[in-house]
């Protein structure tokens, strides 16, 4: 396994940016060449992958990176231009570049990550909460190579009793920060632009389509475009994924597993981890 850090210029419309990203490269003989694109929750940075890389990085070669504002990737000048819209549009990029590096089209390191002799594999892409929701969106738009798509406690239905921790980014997202904590502090903390802290509580930050209903933020249009199959992992501890409205999508694709005692997220830990190879294991043909 090799890891391989690098900054993917954006040709922002505004200026010129980058986002930090690293590669882990699957063993030579692992038995599966797909590439696993994580993305990270609402203010997380991608070290929120480090259970997922170290148990999995033997198995599948796995891209991480910061959304801007977080981590290692650049800051905006105009914090009002933080919007799931824009972090759509990043993962076009990203998503392209990852696409490229399974051909062997991208340069990055010495060699394609597949073997050339196969078919080329396919691409995974495994979201924590809001970074799940960005990942449906784009799945939703047929991006090419994609095969399997993994939901880290976000389902069709985001309740009302749930959209604070997402907006906020605090379900879970510091273990010593609360809601009423200096900005400036917990941004040290989660290492993200202050003014990230803010954008991200601002309702038009969730820029997305979907439908607010009475009983919360309705993405069921967005699932139902998909045509992946969609594993979602539940924490039970949580209020974000809504058991009901993932049953009434009638989709046979969509496989939910609970984990009862995990808050928002579920921890990338041995269970999970097992749960998530598992799964990619038996969508081989």
């Amino acid at each position: 396994m090799a890891i391989e850090r690098f900054r993917l210029l954006v040709p922002d419309e505004r200026k010129p940016r980058r986002i930090a990203a690293t590669l882990y490269r699957a063993h030579e003989k692992s038995q599966d060449h797909s590439l696993i694109i994580a993305l990270p929750g609402l203010l997380e940075t991608q070290e929120s992958f480090v259970g997922l890389t170290q148990r999995l990085e033997k198995h599948f070669s796995i891209l991480t990176f910061d959304w801007v504002g977080r981590g290692q990737s650049d800051w905006l000048e105009d914090s009002s231009r933080y919007r799931m819209s824009l972090y759509l549009k990043d993962l076009g990029l990203i998503y392209s570049f990852a696409h490229g590096l399974v051909l062997g089209r991208s340069h990055i390191g010495h060699s394609p990550l597949q073997d050339e002799s196969q078919t080329a594999p396919g691409i995974v892409m495994v979201g924590t909460s809001m970074g799940g929701l960005v990942a449906l969106a784009y799945a939703a738009m047929r991006p090419e190579g994609l095969k399997r798509i993994i939901l880290n406690d976000v389902g069709s239905l985001l309740p009302w009793t749930g959209i604070l921790g997402l907006m906020t980014g605090l379900h879970g997202a510091t273990k010593t920060s609360g809601l009423f904590s200096n900005p400036q502090d917990l941004a040290k903390e989660l290492r993200v632009d202050p003014r990230l802290i803010r954008a991200v509580q601002k309702p038009g930050h969730l820029d997305l389509p979907y439908e607010a209903t009475l009983s919360g933020v309705d993405f069921s249009a967005v699932f139902r475009a998909v045509q992946e199959p969609i594993l979602v992992l539940k924490a039970g501890q949580s209020e974000m994924v809504d058991d009901n409205a993932l049953g009434q999508l009638d989709n046979k694709a969509i496989k939910l597993v609970p984990f009862e005692a995990a808050t928002h997220p579920v921890p990338y830990d041995d269970t999970s981890c097992s749960v998530i190879k598992n799964f990619l294991e038996a969508s081989r043909p």
